[in-house]
């Protein structure tokens, strides 16, 4: 839901319609961003998909997982962004697109808000039972439970979106001929009055589920996960093996597991640039819209901040896949070797040249045991 959707509050007939003016340079400068943010996610978050899709080493289940961010992200350059900056800034918020598109220019958001917060989730659960329940392959994320685990986070979105899907109407100004894209609640017994101002009992309770479901609860739930990651790869310790091991595979994945300070940091850096970035970028946006309702906010001063407030929440949304992928090794050197075969100058590739021009790949953490490529530990390190 993004922040700009004023619009998508309830409707009041004797609201101010705006009356046309020529744009001011701060509203081109925001055009510009939600240009540039469109066009950046259109591209980077298309390609993540076709590498993945492409890849056959590449089709694992947290990778699919980051697809499913891409996805998100992918949406909302497409069908969000630009209608934004035509009924924003250029139609001064008359909706001229019809009532499909009403309800699809604001479903757009808010299902990749919720589809991006349980997408992280499942990557993080993926993650830390990928270091803590090694060799346990039953209970291992694999490519046809990944696809119900997609399933059903799409299911728990869509069924968080059933308000705007129901509610979203396209409504004509009982004193111009302007028609506005709106969020009308119907009245209940239930709605009451804040220092003499009403307030949708339906819509405030769906501002604080929306705040608690798509923030606070995938929030601490995947800070309190990755704390335990990052808890375990200082204590070094792997302690879930099954007795039955071999001593000599035992013996070598201990050996490889061995944690250094660059993976203690790695997991640290994903924590704060995935997870603390994306609700940074749109927990105020939640917050701003729930004080809106209960008129801690005044219209006038939501307004005014919608469009910063805005910038960052699309960003958190088409940003996200990508950083991912960043700190995907998969993910990465696909990219690098799709750059290089463009001959892109400059670029820092993952591989490297003898003297013989023969390409080889640079010792890493995540190279070797070469018979056991399937197993939860060493997809963990890959895709962490």
């Amino acid at each position: 839901m993004s922040n700009n959707s004023i619009n998508a509050t309830p409707w009041n007939p004797h609201q101010d319609v705006i009356s046309s003016r020529n744009l001011t340079t701060i509203e081109i400068v925001f055009i510009a961003i939600y240009a540039v943010l469109g066009l950046f996610g259109l591209v980077i978050n298309t390609g993540i998909i076709l590498i993945v899709i492409f890849g056959k080493r590449l089709r694992t289940p947290n990778n699919f997982l980051v697809v499913n961010l891409a996805v998100a992200g992918l949406m909302m350059s497409v069908f969000h962004i630009p209608w934004l900056i035509i009924t924003q800034f250029i139609a001064n918020n008359v909706w001229v697109f019809g009532t499909v598109m009403c309800k699809l220019f604001y479903t757009v958001t808010l299902l990749s808000i919720h589809l991006i917060s349980f997408t992280q989730v499942a990557i993080c659960i993926s993650r830390y039972q990928g270091l803590n329940l090694i060799f346990k392959f039953q209970l291992k994320l694999t490519n046809k439970k990944v696809v119900f685990v997609i399933g059903l986070i799409w299911a728990a979105s869509l069924l968080m979106c059933l308000p705007y899907l129901i509610f979203l109407k396209v409504l004509s100004s009982p004193f111009t001929n302007q028609t506005h894209c709106v969020l009308s609640m119907p009245f209940s017994p239930s709605d009451f009055n804040i220092d003499g101002k009403f307030v949708s009992f339906p819509y405030f309770m769906f501002a604080v589920s929306y705040l608690i479901i798509a923030y606070c609860i995938p929030f601490c739930t995947m800070a309190i996960l990755y704390g335990l990651i990052i808890r375990s790869l200082c204590k070094k310790r792997f302690d879930n093996f099954h007795a039955s091991l071999e001593y000599r595979l035992k013996k070598q994945i201990l050996a490889n597991l061995a944690v250094s300070h660059h993976q203690k940091q790695r997991i640290i850096k994903i924590f704060l640039s995935c997870v603390v970035v994306f609700f940074i970028s749109n927990l105020p946006s939640a917050t701003s819209l729930l004080l809106f309702i209960i008129h801690a906010i005044s219209r006038q001063n939501f307004r005014s901040m919608r469009h910063y407030l805005a910038t960052a929440q699309i960003f958190g949304i088409t940003s996200n896949a990508i950083i991912y992928g960043y700190f995907n090794t998969g993910i990465r050197r696909r990219s690098s070797k799709l750059l290089r075969r463009l001959s892109v100058p400059g670029l820092k590739l993952d591989r490297i040249e003898d003297a013989n021009g023969k390409s080889e790949a640079k010792n890493s953490t995540d190279q070797g045991l070469p018979y056991i490529r399937k197993d939860a530990t060493r997809e963990f390190i890959i895709t962490s």
